[in-house]
């Protein structure tokens, strides 16, 4: 009898996908092929899927046989079991239907305004020659429209207090990767660490409270938390307030930091090729919010910013029982990852896949497993619509009323958080303020 014998994944494994993870994973598709396994400690084994085709079958498979809910394990303990990220099957689906209308018709058109307002009040505190780090510029912008469609008119002292303290929190070295999974357990390690824990906890207490207040005030309003209040599952049950929290943490976390990246990467590309920064301000300058979320040309472009630099990297989720993907025998209970950062560097579908040419979305159309950057499947990310409304809008406002250069054309990857965003914060100098 012969055995094959699997070569184990590096013992650095964790630490280089904490800290370089797009060149962690062109180092291993190089070595190892389309599939591959990494070992991240404590956060399990993770099979890593590029081949469209092997994902097309990962996202088209029975909800029964891939729980993304468990992919998405290392979440709980920081969103809480509540989190849509957190659920599966009919939970999942239930609660899904829940929340759709949030981020669909008329509802999400609406905000494209409340996004360039925003956008243009935070403009207004810049100046000639100012030098200002895009990242934390487009994380003060992406939080306050986040905020303001999820609870809408909040009293001031609670606006402050609570965006002072989310910023403070998921911008704070200890919010990562390797913490995620500790938050429900970590607080007796230390001082410092108790005190991050609890300023999660008072964020949690300050959704409690405004919930109490709107059931108090009983009046109809278009935000998020109102809609929320008034949705009942389909045996007439209203959602539990734990559920309500986590689903607004998710909410507020997941429609900051990724797109803020997202922005500060588009903003590093437009204004790094002078033919892209000079095309998209004759397009954005005169141009209406809703008009900006439907020009074919700003779409390939956003779309573009996501293929070259997802901001996650892969997704994830967990077998329940043995199958098949490919070529590869899967037993039950395995991590199988598709990776958007592998798969929109394909030579085969993407070429040039290093360069930025936004063109390439106009010549062709790809298909959910070719271009993933919010997952797929029954998984995709429900607020996908709002995301790219917001990076149109606020990155049309900000060339059409500024003129700016990149401070340093040399940036590079960097894991932030649990995104991938430039290094140093992207530091750009303003030229110009019309």
């Amino acid at each position: 009898m012969t055995y094959t014998v699997v070569p184990r994944t590096a013992p650095s494994d964790g630490l280089a996908w904490l800290t370089r993870p797009y060149r962690f994973l062109r180092e291993r598709v190089a070595q190892r092929g389309d599939t591959f396994d990494i070992d991240l400690g404590r956060h399990g084994h993770y099979s890593i899927f590029s081949n469209p085709e092997d994902i097309r079958s990962i996202f088209s498979a029975d909800s029964s046989l891939m729980h993304a809910g468990k992919g998405n394990a290392v979440l709980r303990s920081f969103l809480g079991d509540g989190s849509l990220l957190l659920l599966d099957e009919a939970r999942h689906q239930e609660e899904r239907r829940l929340l759709q209308p949030t981020f669909h018709g008329q509802r999400l058109a609406r905000h494209a305004v409340t996004i360039r307002d925003i956008a243009e009040r935070h403009i207004r505190r810049l100046a000639v020659n100012d030098v200002f780090k895009a990242q934390e510029f487009m994380q003060e912008i992406t939080l306050d429209v986040i905020v303001g469609i999820v609870f809408g008119q909040l009293p001031d002292e609670t606006r402050r207090e609570l965006t002072t303290r989310l910023a403070a929190f998921l911008n704070d070295p200890k919010f990562n990767l390797a913490t995620l999974d500790q938050f429900d357990s970590g607080a007796e390690f230390s001082l410092v660490w108790g005190e991050f824990l609890t300023g999660l906890e008072r964020i949690r207490e300050i959704l409690r409270v405004e919930l109490a207040r709107r059931r108090a005030l009983d009046s109809a309003g278009d935000d998020v938390i109102t809609m929320l209040l008034d949705a009942r599952y389909t045996d007439g049950e209203p959602m539990s307030d734990q559920s309500l929290v986590d689903e607004l943490l998710t909410m507020v976390v997941t429609g900051y930091e990724t797109t803020a990246t997202a922005l500060s990467w588009a903003l590093f590309w437009t204004h790094r090729e002078p033919s892209l920064r000079g095309e998209l301000r004759d397009r954005a300058r005169g141009m209406e919010p809703s008009e900006a979320h439907r020009d074919d040309w700003i779409s390939a472009m956003n779309k573009e910013v996501l293929r070259i630099h997802p901001v996650i990297p892969v997704v994830a989720r967990r077998t329940t029982r043995a199958t098949q993907i490919g070529a590869r025998a899967m037993p039950e209970g395995a991590t199988v990852a598709p990776c958007v950062y592998l798969t929109h560097h394909r030579e085969d579908l993407y070429p040039e896949p290093d360069a930025f040419r936004p063109t390439r979305f106009l010549e062709r159309t790809y298909a959910s497993h070719e271009y993933l950057p919010f997952g797929g499947g029954n998984r995709r990310c429900i607020g996908m619509g709002l995301a790219l409304m917001e990076l149109s809008v606020a990155l049309t406002t900000l060339v059409s009323r500024l003129d700016l250069e990149l401070v340093d054309v040399g940036l590079v990857p960097q894991r932030r958080s649990v995104t991938v965003a430039p290094s140093r914060s992207t530091p750009m100098r303003v030229l110009a303020v019309h």
